[in-house]
């Protein structure tokens, strides 16, 4: 989780809004969500991926962000994504 805190403050302080903007971020195996939600306040459109068991949170997670995320042009979504299995994106 350390490390999640380190990265996000990361992304907010060097990579900044302006470039955050202009991408989508892909997160594999998000756990809380830390690192995408904080892209997403900084303007980001994020895919936040994990296992089903940690869903839940990470959607809990973006709801209590939601509101700030949209105020600064963010967007951040879950799935499930099990790095085991084949999986078909469309």
């Amino acid at each position: 989780w350390d490390g999640g805190i380190v990265l996000a403050k990361f992304l907010e302080q060097e990579i900044g809004p302006e470039l955050l903007k202009k991408i989508g971020i892909v997160e594999l195996g998000s756990g809380t969500g830390i690192c995408g939600i904080a892209a997403a306040l900084c303007g980001a459109n994020v895919i936040l991926t994990d296992l089903d068991y940690a869903l839940p949170l990470i959607r809990s997670n973006i709801e209590r962000n939601k509101e700030s995320m949209h105020e600064e042009g963010g967007h951040a979504v879950e799935i499930c994504l099990d790095w085991t299995e084949p999986y078909n994106i469309k």
